[in-house]
């Protein structure tokens, strides 16, 4: 083609992309609206009656991620914030245009008014009641501006964990911020997980051990006590109160109230690196691995991973809804949900 030519060509392609399009690159685009889920199955019954599993590869890397009032999916992955209406079989990306302060977010949680709390990194805390936000930083309470864990409790309070600065956690009741570090009597100030017993007791995993706080009192665990290496990524309460914990490498821990009792490949663990346990409502115990997903239950372990069904074999979350559905979040594999048959 002679060299001539092509100043031609190339000035029919600006007219052309002024005249029909503006140019899209120089138009903001508009806030997204929920688009269908795109599950490899796609559910044609409510989620509580369909035994198995169902993956939701949508959302990729997962960090974190929980349940709202109404039973959707929130999670929060390398690539943003993401909805899933299990109800509606819709999903919905939010980013900074739809109010979050960061697309950069690790951390998502309840609370008990059924607002969703979003920690970005660096940026604090954005609160969403399903219309409007709101925002907190450290200039209102918050002891550091990059959430790693939230957690809400019965009363309508929050709890947050933070992983930089050491900074321990803070509480919020509605009004005020009240924050706790390792000077408090914690383990550590670097938080992995929080979770809450029936009776209001706060026990938190942190890169040196465990924690409990009864409101007035800390109280640690480390290997002294017979809990296994530190950090402790993952942290739930059994239906019977017991703890159970996860150790990065070193397999899972049960803590009876007096006793640790740990649990590794050797006892029949799929991998001693676990990023993540929760514990069902018969009491079964899932665990989230590099390798897969391992559940035991009465002294059985039966094990999960893409070959089953499982969407990813590094699990970085589970959760449990109410109506006793699992939920997993992964590295690469996006959410993915397993219901029993029986």
């Amino acid at each position: 083609m002679s060299k001539r030519i092509w100043p031609q060509l190339m000035m029919i392609l600006i007219i052309m992309c002024v005249s029909i399009t503006g140019c899209a690159s120089a138009t903001p685009t508009a806030a997204p609206s929920p688009t269908p889920l795109p599950p490899i199955d796609t559910p044609t019954l409510d989620p509580s009656e369909q035994p198995g599993w169902i993956a939701y590869p949508g959302v990729k890397h997962v960090t974190d991620m929980a349940i709202d009032a109404e039973g959707n999916v929130w999670a929060v992955s390398e690539m943003g914030v993401f909805k899933m209406d299990i109800h509606e079989n819709t999903f919905k990306e939010y980013t900074i245009e739809d109010g979050l302060l960061t697309n950069q977010s690790g951390a998502v949680g309840t609370s008990a008014d059924g607002d969703v709390w979003i920690g970005a990194k660096r940026k604090g805390l954005a609160r969403f009641d399903g219309t409007d936000w709101t925002y907190y930083t450290m200039e209102d309470g918050l002891a550091d501006n990059t959430p790693f864990t939230i957690l809400g409790d019965p009363s309508g309070g929050l709890w947050v964990g933070f992983l930089e600065n050491i900074a321990g956690v803070s509480y919020f009741d509605g009004e005020t911020w009240v924050s706790y570090s390792y000077k408090d009597g914690m383990t550590s100030g670097v938080v992995k997980d929080l979770v809450l017993t029936s009776e209001g007791t706060l026990w938190v995993a942190t890169e040196s051990g465990v924690s409990k706080f009864d409101g007035e009192i800390w109280t640690t665990y480390t290997t002294l006590d017979g809990l296994p290496e530190p950090p402790i990524p993952g942290i739930d309460i059994g239906p019977d109160g017991s703890i159970w914990v996860g150790a990065m490498d070193k397999g899972i821990s049960h803590f009876d109230g007096e006793t640790w009792t740990t649990y590794s490949e050797a006892e029949g663990l799929i991998s001693d690196y676990v990023h993540d346990v929760a514990v069902d409502h018969g009491g079964g115990v899932w665990i989230g691995t590099s390798h897969g997903v391992s559940y035991f239950k009465d002294g059985v372990w039966t094990h999960y991973t893409k070959e089953d069904g499982l969407c990813g074999n590094t699990v970085a979350e589970i959760i449990v809804d109410d109506d006793g559905i699992i939920w997993f979040g992964t590295k690469g594999g996006g959410v993915c949900r397993y219901l029993p048959a029986n």
